[in-house]
């Protein structure tokens, strides 16, 4: 115990002595300790908080603004269990719950990233900090890993908020973003107009699979991909980048007003001289080639011709069976007809409306004032 420690202790003790004559001591909440066999309590005395075990003794002096968990004290962050969030004054730190100081009392706010709870790597346990107005990151031990310097600190997730693997910490500096992966603690400078997610894509690599955790960077108004997998450097050339298909691990990019595709390395795979395209599904793209549209294939192959003046995939989604997610409704003019992902045609582009039923495996047509059902 060094002399500060021990010095607020025994200042935590009278103060102890002299309140409890005059107060109730109120227990906020109490948990057992497996390792020391003990029961520790945070309790309160008038505006005070400290933590005692049961037999009285003295855990953290009751002395504290606030006392509370850093995070939920229940099974959805176990991880985090035992760290504890003290206030003196104005300014916070974290304690464990033997009392051992883990940080300085000197933080403006100190905050739990919830997706570090489902990680498990070691250097992922980091907590954000607020310090003269400004953030950094430190370690679950309380060491510095991010000095707090930082207009904004957060972690990248996905669109639907969640973290991926390596875990990546986005930084903000003077309207410029930089970011660090945590596994390995590489660093890209603050020098970016914006980083986002843009996929972790799986990729099988020697009979295994492995995930690149991609991002999309923003220099001087073009975008380029970080990938932290491997080291391909793909140059700020593109004003639009689409994520990868999975299958061909293609990537839709946009230069001016042509598309096309390239691959993990960056290298144009399918020319980037469309007037239109769209990421990959079902093995195809659909483009725009001149004013007429059609499909490619991953190898350059025309599936479907360009002779169409519109093309689409009949469903927005995967959800309903396999097959129907295959079907691509088709346009001349004001006629209609359906294709399949595979080039067939299904049903001659020449009908006035074309709707399809599901549950009856066709469609209700309409030519000119005929009405029929034609069956898949």
């Amino acid at each position: 115990m060094n002399i500060k420690h021990a010095i607020l202790l025994t200042f935590g003790l009278l103060l102890l002595s002299f309140t409890s004559q005059a107060q109730d001591t109120t227990t906020i909440h109490s948990w057992y300790k497996d390792d020391i066999h003990r029961e520790i309590s945070i309790v309160q005395v008038g505006q005070r908080y400290g933590i005692m075990n049961d037999t009285g003794g003295v855990v953290l002096p009751i002395m504290y603004n606030a006392i509370e968990f850093f995070a939920p004290n229940d099974s959805s962050c176990m991880r985090w269990q035992g760290f504890l969030k003290i206030k003196q004054g104005s300014q916070y730190a974290l304690a464990n719950d033997l009392g051992e100081g883990i940080t300085p009392i000197k933080y403006q706010e100190i905050f739990l990233f919830k997706e570090t709870c489902e990680q498990t790597h070691p250097n992922t346990q980091v907590i954000r900090v607020k310090e003269n107005g400004r953030y950094g990151l430190i370690s679950a031990e309380g060491k510095v890993i991010i000095p707090s310097s930082y207009e904004t600190i957060d972690l990248i997730s996905d669109k639907d908020g969640q973290f991926f693997a390596p875990a990546i910490v986005r930084v903000k500096k003077q309207g410029k973003y930089g970011c660090m992966a945590l596994y390995n603690k590489q660093i890209v400078p603050s020098n970016f107009q914006n980083i986002e997610f843009l996929q972790n894509l799986a990729v099988k690599e020697s009979k295994k699979t492995v995930y690149y955790p991609m991002l999309k960077v923003k220099f001087k108004n073009k975008y380029s991909i970080k990938n932290y997998q491997n080291e391909a450097k793909i140059a700020f050339e593109y004003d639009e980048i689409k994520p990868y298909s999975q299958k061909e691990q293609l990537a839709l990019v946009r230069k001016g007003k042509k598309y096309g595709f390239i691959d993990l390395r960056g290298k144009v795979k399918i020319p980037i001289n469309y007037e239109y395209a769209l990421p990959f599904r079902k093995e195809i793209s659909l483009v725009k080639k001149g004013r007429k549209y059609g499909a490619i294939n991953a190898q350059k192959k025309t599936i479907i011709p360009f002779s169409f003046d519109g093309i689409e995939f009949l469903r927005t989604d995967d959800e309903e069976n396999e097959f129907y997610a295959t079907l691509l409704l088709v346009r001349k003019g004001e006629k209609y007809g359906i294709y399949n992902a595979k080039g067939k045609e299904l049903i001659a582009t020449e009908y006035d409306k074309l709707i399809f039923d599901a549950d009856k495996f066709g469609f209700f047509t309409l030519k000119g004032e005929e009405k029929s059902f034609l069956s898949l």
